[in-house]
């Protein structure tokens, strides 16, 4: 009997003691996995969108609300509004800030400017881009599945901009929105991409990236169809078909 009511005892301090340390330290504990949360919204593939909800609640019932030391109730405050910002942020303009070297697919058209690559000489074309799909996929099915971008390596794509003058300006321009319907194309089949993505049930990243891979390559194979078509943009009549095409598929018509 005396030993139980020792056990008992013990049980009871042990108790009070975990309590008073969760008192003590709700707070920085609280901190610690904001910092774990802006991390993994950074790196994407392991964020949930869940995580900064479950802080920001947390964070304004046992610190906002309930605490009375004034600075930690200041801390909770200033972390409550990060995790406000981390699950509000876009993923999407997250990426685009993290790796601004790429030319991000937009409406807007090319200039000369955007060419920032050395012309291969040895090409008989006037100017080339390189479209590509890139961006990650989350491996814990958050909200969106996945972030992925039409995108040209600006710094590779080239034109032979000393082959027109100042009175070619019209021929310069047929050129440019030649270069930029490729990358339209490419936008067209990422669209495709994401669509069948979103529809699979809990996909694996793998699966998702078969997808991407299928609509890349079938993107690759149309841009070639393209400029075979359209004489690299100079037979006017194939040039509309393929306009009314791209236009109707990305929403413009």
């Amino acid at each position: 009997m005396h030993f139980c009511t020792a056990t008992n005892h013990s049980l009871t301090v042990v108790g009070n003691l975990n309590q008073s340390l969760l008192k003590d330290f709700k707070i920085p504990i609280l901190v610690f996995f904001s910092i774990i949360v802006i991390v993994l919204k950074l790196h994407y593939e392991y964020y949930h969108f869940v995580y900064p909800l479950v802080l920001i609640s947390l964070l304004f019932f046992l610190g906002v609300k309930k605490e009375r030391n004034g600075f930690l109730k200041s801390v909770s405050i200033l972390f409550l509004c990060l995790n406000l910002l981390v699950l509000l942020l876009p993923d999407t303009l997250l990426y685009k800030k993290l790796f601004p070297n790429w030319y991000y697919w937009s409406e807007d058209g090319l200039s000369v400017s955007h060419f920032k690559g050395a012309p291969i000489n040895e090409m008989d074309a006037t100017a080339a881009v390189y479209p590509s799909m890139i961006g990650k996929f989350s491996r814990v099915y958050n909200y969106p599945s996945s972030i992925i971008f039409t995108t040209d390596n600006h710094k590779k794509s080239w034109i032979k901009s000393k082959l027109f003058t100042d009175r070619d300006t019209t021929r310069l321009n047929t050129l440019l929105k030649h270069e930029k319907r490729h990358l339209d194309l490419t936008e067209v089949y990422r669209r495709k991409a994401m669509d069948s993505i979103n529809k699979l049930t809990f996909p694996s990243v793998e699966e998702k990236y078969l997808v991407l891979e299928y609509f890349y390559n079938v993107s690759d194979s149309i841009n070639d169809v393209f400029d075979l078509e359209t004489g690299h943009g100079t037979k006017r009549m194939e040039n509309k078909k393929w306009e009314d095409y791209i236009d109707t598929e990305l929403g413009h018509k």
